[in-house]
């Protein structure tokens, strides 16, 4: 008897044998059919969708073979005495407990000249007994498809990259015990900060244009980001250009600074919380969907506002910035 859990929405149904097979990575049920239709794959490799509660399931199974016989191995042997095949039921019988046909006798000196072939017969659609053992009704179940964010990590020798996905979203003791795993797609959900902390870093990483901003921190434990402010009029200064150089005469040279330097983002993540860093709390979200679009959001918001291109105000000489309009 297979043994279903079903999570039943007012638009489709999903299914799972989960419980039978719950080493297993996938579901026995994908290439079942219910009601005469192959169920839909769903995100989860365990669960199936379906249009609603099925009436009838069935599977395809492979059949014994046909048209069993015994054909001479050397067809050149052929004759009234020696026929070309002969039928299972001429020769002798199967016994079970030999796992061998038992040809009958005088018959049987003829044996070694023949070989048992056999057809392949075509598998067939059997009914499969079935019952949900557990149902679930809910308003509505997000066919979430996952995400994927590539971070890199330090390593002994060198970073590696390891992804952050929906598999690392945690979820609440209450909706672990009372949902399958399929449902807790769509309930409350948040990324630790750790996981949160790499996010940022290798979108940042990525996308950080050097006109406007630079990384001045970038380790597993902080991380911060520093502003360039254009001057609105470049600064003269000088500098001695043979500092270096313990015997040669001063050679001053002037030059003219652009840019100034404002720190705009910082952190670190909890429990490590780097002294002087702040911890960024985890994502959250009230499903996994919800939980990405929040993830974007803020990703989107942060590296907007990183390289916006900011210059000192010409009016308060620097007390203030603007938008800079080149």
């Amino acid at each position: 008897m297979l043994k279903l859990i079903a999570v039943v929405t007012p638009t489709f149904t999903y299914l799972s044998d989960s419980e039978e097979n719950r080493n297993s990575l996938r579901t026995s049920i994908e290439k079942m059919e219910f009601d005469g239709a192959i169920p839909l794959s769903t995100f989860h490799p365990k669960w199936v969708r379906v249009n609603h509660l099925p009436k009838n399931i069935q599977e395809w199974k492979a059949q014994p073979n046909i048209n069993k016989r015994w054909e001479l191995k050397d067809k050149d042997l052929a004759s009234d005495k020696i026929p070309l095949v002969l039928l299972p039921e001429d020769v002798g019988e199967y016994r079970d407990e030999e796992y061998d046909w038992h040809w009958k006798e005088g018959m049987d000196t003829l044996r070694p000249l023949y070989e048992m072939l056999s057809d392949p017969a075509p598998p067939a659609l059997i009914n499969v007994p079935f019952e949900i053992v557990q149902r679930i009704d809910l308003d509505d179940v997000i066919d979430f498809k996952g995400f994927s964010y590539p971070v890199k990590r330090d390593g002994i020798w060198d970073k590696k990259t390891t992804p952050v996905t929906d598999k690392d979203v945690s979820h609440q003791l209450l909706d672990r015990i009372l949902f399958p795993e399929i449902v807790l797609a769509s309930r409350p959900c948040k990324l630790s900060s750790r996981d949160s902390y790499d996010i940022v870093r290798c979108h940042v990483q990525n996308n950080i244009d050097p006109k406007y901003a630079k990384i001045t921190s970038d380790y597993d434990f902080c991380f911060a980001v520093e502003k360039l402010l254009r001057y609105h009029e470049p600064i003269q200064y000088q500098y001695d250009a043979n500092w270096a150089k313990k015997r040669a005469r001063p050679k001053m040279v002037t030059s003219y600074r652009q840019h100034r330097t404002m720190k705009v983002f910082e952190m670190t993540w909890s429990p490590e919380n780097y002294k002087g860093y702040s911890p960024i709390q985890g994502f959250q979200g009230d499903s996994h969907e919800d939980l990405h679009a929040n993830i974007e959001a803020y990703l989107t918001a942060l590296i907007h506002e990183i390289n916006k291109p900011i210059m000192d105000c010409p009016t308060c000489k620097g007390s203030g910035v603007i938008v800079d309009p080149q």
